[in-house]
């Protein structure tokens, strides 16, 4: 009802205006006309102008500040009337700079009414042309100042279009249109940078220019209402159609300090039929439309502020793939009722569709969550259900609802929703209410994710009061983020007013960090023992032609670089190791030796997300052990023991879209046990049979996350893993040369899962891998007989779930 009533109370307003134009004497101040008035003149009772175009192609320059005692006070730059008649035409071109300005101090306005005018084409007071043309190429500065006024009402139009058949306004140039105000108390305020007032058949709008339209009130009491338009169609004998079309940049700002009114309407575009309904509206957005209401100690009864508001049609298309920006700011002072502010408002449309393909931007100060809204209907789709289309994302404050069915009609066909925070007081995005119906229809759910994503609870996307929700979403929601394995995402419920969203762990991935470490320091001791083993069995024959038995300690270096990667386990690593031994025979074949290990590990853009997101793992090892050798003519038995403590330190990324920066420092310990026989036989070949045992210590550390909502508890148990292997050696001596080749295949025994458990926003997970129940390991190496020094070796490993090659480098000391 208070929509009705102030759109009431405006029509009535601008009806007197009407009334006044035709009838009322009039003393007009006119700059430019056809009828070739001197610049300056001042006619009383205008005379009717035959001519049809003007054209300015210089600076024009009109100042107005003198006193009327009667009667309407009008100030024109320019004023274009052409005539009667069918094809009729009025037209304006600007292609220069026109500066018109008016200075209104302590006036003793008896008519209580003051317009100031750029250019008013089409109607002279008596007849009016069919066609209107106007169009700004230039620079229009168009400005009132108002200051000590007990009363009056006050209209601000920059290009004025006035009861034609078709009205034409285009701007390509800028347009600077503004009222500022202060210490007054007025009447009313009505400021608008393009508009058509009782067009008959259709209004045609284009900006492709800049326009800026401005109110500025500052301590000052209006009685009725403020009405700030860049864009208004407004029509109040006919039924007629509208077009809009903006490719350019519209400011539509209101600021007001210390005053009141009983009434503030900013939109930044406007279509409005108080008495009749418009047939056929439509509205392109490509541009940018920004509307602001910047209120500091001031109060307004009734408040809008609206990017794009159309009221009273048949039929509305609405298509924004621009940008419509809406903020609102006011203060304690402000306790009014705030009827809609949102980027697209309709009020008593019949029909029609919304497709919003760009940005919906509505930000600051709100009364209620039931008037602001990137899109809003009130009382509208009665004849059929608007249509709503928004794919893409908005970028909208807590507080400020996507989609509001008031009292109306609607079908969604596309929707986008950015979810963020705890859902148990998280606004939902679409409210139903006052008798109002929403039919689903499949809707496509279009998903966006922020960083505090609430786990285990629904997001309920409407919220319906006294309304009907019919229809369900479409089960194949388009997710727009990179999902983070761990995370599974899915419908809770996708009919009616039960529709919601359910994030849950996917611990089936075993995609854990802390997992795919585990399995690397596991990799990491199987890999380092088994390069030892390789250089101790190399020795052993290589030694063969001479003495078993020394006395000597003898030093050895050995270097290795390894890349091993993992599909299953999500990683890949390039490790940099040195090893040391030092040995010596206790005795004829039989052999002791001291291990020292050192190096480290990095991964950096692994493929442990399966995507690009940066990733970083550093591992650094120092490893001792010790290995006994007793060497047979016909057999030998190895037995080697190697510790091996791992610094571990990883940079990452968590949450659902892993946006969430995470950092994993600890350390971790893996000993390794092996018992290796070997029968020899004529040929230079070893059958290897042997056993060997790894132990991962228990770990317990806290991940330090950039959101604490996704800090976790990691916890792993200790575990012993055993393998079984069989294999040949084969040892090929020349002259000059030694070669040595090595193939064997290892058998899990037992412990085939790796199993971490993590406590992320106080419920367990357990990520889980298993292992490979065979594995195959080759080497090949070769040393020249005559520099014992110098040996070049080359592994390889493969099984299941990941792969490894191997470069060692030996130095002989």
């Amino acid at each position: 009802m208070k929509v009705i009533l102030s759109l009431t109370i405006f029509s009535f307003i601008i009806f007197l205006l009407f009334l006044n134009i035709v009838y009322a004497g009039n003393q007009v101040h006119t700059a430019a006309s056809i009828d070739g008035s001197p610049f300056g003149f001042t006619v009383i009772n205008p005379p009717i102008i035959n001519s049809s175009t003007l054209t300015i192609n210089s600076n024009l320059n009109n100042t107005f500040s003198s006193s009327f005692n009667n009667g309407w006070n009008h100030n024109f730059a320019t004023y274009v009337y052409g005539g009667t008649g069918s094809g009729s035409s009025s037209t304006f071109t600007n292609n220069s700079t026109i500066s018109n300005y008016a200075n209104i101090n302590n006036q003793n306005l008896l008519g209580f009414n003051f317009i100031n005018v750029v250019s008013w084409v089409g109607y002279n007071w008596v007849n009016y042309s069919q066609n209107s043309f106007l169009q700004n190429n230039g620079i229009i500065n168009n400005n009132i100042d108002i200051t000590n006024q007990p009363t009056g009402n006050f209209y601000n139009y920059s290009l004025y279009s006035v009861n034609v058949d078709f009205s034409n306004i285009q701007n390509i140039g800028n347009i600077t249109n503004n009222i500022n105000v202060q210490n007054s108390n007025i009447d009313n305020l009505y400021n608008f940078s393009l508009t058509s007032f009782d067009t008959k058949i259709a209004d045609n709008f284009q900006n492709s220019g800049n326009i800026q339209n401005t109110i500025n009130l500052q301590n000052t009491q209006i009685i009725g209402g403020v009405y700030n338009y860049t864009f208004n169609s407004l029509s109040f004998s006919n039924s007629i159609n509208v077009n809009f079309s903006n490719d350019g940049n519209i400011f539509n700002i209101a600021n007001s300090t210390n005053s009141l009114a009983s009434l503030f309407r900013n939109q930044a575009l406007l279509v409005y039929n108080p008495n009749n309904t418009n047939n056929v509206v439509n509205i392109q957005n490509s541009g940018l439309i920004q509307t602001d209401i910047l209120l500091s100690g001031s109060n307004y009864n009734f408040l809008s502020n609206d990017g794009i508001a159309v009221f009273r049609c048949n039929f509305v298309n609405v298509s924004n793939n621009g940008i419509i920006n809406v903020f609102n700011s006011w203060d304690s002072s402000f306790s009014g009722t705030v009827d809609s502010t949102s980027g697209i408002y309709f009020a008593n449309v019949n029909s029609g569709s919304i497709l919003n393909t760009g940005m919906i931007r509505v930000k600051g100060s709100t009364v209620n969550n039931f008037s602001a809204a990137g899109i809003n209907l009130f009382q509208s789709g009665w004849t059929n259900p608007i249509q709503i289309q928004t794919p893409v994302l908005m970028d909208l404050d807590n507080n400020v609802r996507h989609i509001i069915v008031n009292n109306s009609n609607a079908e969604l066909l596309n929707f986008a929703y950015f979810i963020n925070g705890d859902p148990n007081t998280m606004l939902r995005p679409i409210l139903v209410y006052n008798a109002s119906n929403l039919n689903l229809n499949n809707t496509i759910l279009h998903l966006y994710v922020g960083q505090d994503i609430h786990l285990n609870k629904p997001y309920y996307l409407i919220e319906n009061q006294g309304s009907n929700v019919s229809g369900q979403f479409d089960l194949n929601f388009v997710s727009h983020f990179v999902l983070n394995p761990n995370i599974k995402v899915s419908w809770f419920d996708n009919v009616g007013d039960n529709s919601s969203i359910i994030f849950t762990i996917n611990s089936a991935s075993g995609s854990s960090i802390a997992n795919s470490s585990r399995i690397q320091d596991f990799i990491i001791g199987t890999n380092i023992s088994e390069h030892i083993r390789n250089q101790v069995v190399l020795n052993l024959s290589s030694d063969s032609e001479e003495s078993k038995f020394s006395k000597n300690v003898k030093l050895r270096n050995f270097n290795v670089f390894e890349k091993f990667e993992s599909n299953q386990f999500n990683f890949d690593g390039k490790l940099w190791g040195t090893n040391f031994v030092a040995d010596k025979y206790l005795k004829e074949n039989m052999k002791l030796g001291v291990i020292i290990s050192t190096g480290k590990v990095e991964s950096s853009n692994q493929n442990y997300f399966r995507s690009q997101i940066p990733f970083e793992r550093k591992t650094n090892y120092l490893g001792y052990g010790l290995y006994f050798l007793f060497d047979q003519a016909k057999f030998y038995v190895l037995a080697n023991f190697n510790n091996y403590n791992l610094s571990n330190k990883i940079n990452s990324y968590t949450g659902v879209d892993l946006s969430v920066q995470e950092t994993l420092k600890f350390n971790s310990n893996t000993k390794n046990f092996r018992l290796e026989f070997s029968w020899k036989t004529r040929n230079k070949e070893n059958i290897v049979l042997g056993f060997e045992n790894n132990i991962l210590s228990k770990l317990n550390y806290v991940t330090n996350t950039q959101n604490l909502l996704w800090q976790k508890n990691i916890k792993v148990d200790q575990q012993s893993i055993d393998q079984f292997y069989l294999g040949i050696d084969k040892i090929d001596f020349t002259n000059t040369d030694i070669f040595f080749l090595t193939v064997r295949g290892y058998f899990l025994l037992n412990n085939k899962e790796i199993q971490v458990i993590e406590n992320l926003q106080g419920s367990d997970y357990i990520f889980q891998n298993n292992l490979s129940e065979f594995t195959l390991r080759f080497g090949a190496f070769y040393q020249d007989k005559q520099n014992r020094k110098v040996r070049l070796g080359l592994t390889a490993e493969f099984n299941k779930y990941y792969s490894k090659f191997a470069i060692q480098f030996p130095i002989r000391m």
